[in-house]
């Protein structure tokens, strides 16, 4: 199993995933020290004996992201979760879903999207250059895979990792050794170890495992028959059409994978490279369509999520609507630090993506900027119109965005 069996195990729970995406049931479920199961990691190959994987210290919500340079028993830490000091942010999309597709192609028991996408989820680094057209289809897939659900559509869990913007004034930079690394000026705070100053990031194992990975990916086009005319041809098509049975065809007429054999639902290889068992298996038994599309992008050269983003359109991601708010209080006196409260436990729960620092604006009022993300103001707005109802008597309370009053009756 590519995937140790404890791991595989816990997989099967959604408190699992609970605890590894940090959602409610969660936090609602903190386990004490003494009742807590032991670690359970991974490790993943991605190609020149280069790793990567995830340490979850189950009933604990911490967890790490570990990188592997060749020939060490041992991970370096790239990042880290847990209710205090978290430093998750480590790998761009390109990256991380690069990293997946090298090791479904290694290993044919691991299947992408899948386990590994969902797993490193938590690490994601956005910066705005990914595409959510590109990212939304992959992240829906993997989690239909590894914690099914009835329905289809956006799954809840791209949703939470996605719905907020980036922080604004994130840039690369380029480091004196050559590596790049991330800065930011803005809000929210993009919480990395990946920064121009940090000493000990592993920077040197980081670009020799995606280089790793990229020739990994690469040696697949390289051993597929591309220049037979009929693959060529039926692999446009593919692409095309939507219709991969042509190309399937075409590569078994040339006798692509006759060196893989197959042992009733499931199949080994033997004296074959991996890819091979991968490639055709995405032609004729994908688990999701996307699975297909991102290794017709691998055989065609096509850019990474060119294909995904074409087959499946414009990501409902892309409707959600960021609303930044000032909340206006009159003679609020005492009742401030409850309300304050109030709203942070809001925030907590992600009704409001953040809640900001009071100013004075008069005599007896305060300005507080509050952020609405989930593109739900009705909500929002009923969730702090029950805060304020724990005010004193004599609070009055307005809603703004910009010099438009959004009202907080119940009636509007």
């Amino acid at each position: 199993m590519p995937l140790p069996e404890p791991l595989i195990t816990e997989m099967r729970e959604d408190l699992f995933w609970s605890e590894v995406l940090w959602e409610d049931a969660w936090e609602d479920a903190w386990v004490p020290q003494a009742a807590r199961k032991p670690s359970v990691r991974f490790a993943v190959d991605v190609g020149d004996d280069y790793g990567i994987g995830t340490n979850v210290m189950l009933g604990s919500g911490m967890q790490s992201l570990e990188i592997y340079a060749p020939g060490s028993a041992d991970g370096e830490d790239i990042g880290y979760v847990d209710g205090a000091h978290p430093m998750p942010k480590a790998l761009r999309w390109e990256e991380l879903e690069l990293v997946c597709r090298a090791s479904a192609l290694r290993d044919p028991e691991i299947r992408h999207p899948g386990p590994v996408a969902a797993l490193l989820l938590p690490y994601l680094l956005r910066d705005g250059s990914e595409s959510l057209d590109a990212v939304s289809p992959v992240l829906d897939a993997a989690f239909r895979l590894v914690r099914p659900q009835p329905g289809h559509g956006l799954r809840s869990e791209t949703r939470s990792r996605l719905k907020w913007p980036p922080p604004k004034g994130t840039t690369w930079v380029t480091r004196p050794d050559g590596h790049l690394a991330v800065t930011n000026s803005g809000w929210p705070p993009l919480n990395s170890y990946r920064t121009p100053e940090a000493e000990h990031f592993p920077f040197g194992v980081l670009a020799g495992l995606f280089d790793a990975a990229r020739a990994t990916v690469a040696a697949v086009a390289a051993a597929a028959p591309l220049t037979e005319p009929a693959v060529r041809s039926a692999l446009e098509v593919a692409i095309r059409d939507q219709d991969v049975s042509a190309l399937a065809n075409a590569l078994r007429d040339v006798g692509y994978g006759d060196d893989i054999e197959y042992d009733d639902d499931a199949f080994y290889v033997e004296d074959a490279w991996h890819g091979n068992a991968v490639v055709l298996r995405a032609l004729e038994a994908p688990t999701e369509p996307v699975e297909t599309a991102w290794v017709l992008e691998v055989l065609s050269g096509a850019a990474q999520g060119s294909v995904i983003a074409r087959w499946f359109g414009e990501s409902p991601m892309h409707h959600l609507r960021l609303w930044e708010l000032d909340l206006r209080l009159v003679n609020v006196g005492r009742s401030f630090a409850r309300i304050r409260n109030g709203l942070e436990k809001l925030e907590r729960s992600e009704v409001l993506a953040r809640v900001g620092r009071a100013d004075a604006v008069g005599p007896d009022e305060l300005r507080l900027p509050v952020v609405v993300g989930r593109d739900d103001l009705p909500a929002a707005r009923a969730a702090i119109r029950e805060v304020l109802a724990q005010a004193d008597h004599g609070v009055t309370a307005s809603l703004w965005n910009g010099d438009e009053e959004i009202g907080l009756s119940s009636e509007q």
